[in-house]
């Protein structure tokens, strides 16, 4: 029994070390430090607020708002800059901000697709190439490509497949604990900076729920119909 379950551990670490490897393939430039995209809202406007935040926090001060544009516009409850989103504070003290921004696109990148195969194989069961398949496609998509600017939209739609996977992985087993992961998770795309996301994904899971629903309706009227039925007499 210990075998089976080692030998299962080593293919799930080898499919999540083989979508690292294609991620990077996809993104090569993204995980270097101090790699800067030429113009666009990387250089506009995440690395500026990115500092900006640095510049504070560093000094115990949490930066509500932001003199130095325009006539002077809230910054903490702009969102974007993402100032309490816990991967941005842990690498915020380590790295430069720089660093910071490359590091939390190129892992939330790369998280998107490990959260989605981990609903699809985990969860659905799905066999192990179609899960795969499904988290490279999910994380080498065009709307990840066309936003690799935007560190905050990668850190809230990377948690998108996780919130999927708590709430599904809630109706088959009601194991509660799994609500308090789903709220956990939900809290974290709430600090990421991406409100959109946010809502997307209530409205994801809003229809999910409303499907549950229907369906156990469904369920139910069909276990009433079965019982008024007469039953068939023995020949």
């Amino acid at each position: 029994m210990k075998t089976r379950d080692k030998s299962q551990w080593i293919v799930v670490v080898f499919d999540l070390l083989l979508l690292l490897a294609l991620v990077y393939a996809f993104y090569p430039r993204i995980a270097l430090p101090n790699y800067i995209s030429p113009g666009g809202d990387m250089v506009n406007l995440m690395l500026p607020a990115r500092y900006w935040a640095w510049h504070w926090l560093s000094r115990g001060i949490i930066p509500l708002w932001n003199p130095q544009t325009f006539g002077g516009v809230p910054f903490h409850g702009a969102t974007q800059a993402a100032v309490f989103y816990p991967p941005s504070l842990i690498l915020g003290s380590f790295v430069s901000p720089l660093a910071t921004i490359n590091l939390l696109r190129f892992i939330h990148i790369y998280a998107f697709g490990a959260f989605t195969w981990l609903f699809l194989r985990c969860v659905r069961q799905l066999a192990r190439p179609a899960a795969l398949l499904g988290a490279v496609a999910v994380a080498g998509s065009a709307h990840i490509a066309s936003h690799t600017d935007h560190a905050n939209q990668l850190s809230a739609i990377a948690w998108l497949p996780a919130l999927v996977a708590c709430q599904w992985r809630w109706w088959q087993t009601g194991n509660p604990c799994l609500l308090v992961l789903f709220s956990l998770v939900l809290a974290f795309q709430v600090l990421a900076g991406h409100p959109q996301a946010f809502f997307y994904s209530m409205l994801l899971s809003a229809a999910i729920a409303g499907a549950w629903a229907w369906s156990e309706k469904a369920k139910g009227k069909r276990q009433k119909a079965e019982v008024r039925s007469p039953k068939s007499k023995v020949q």
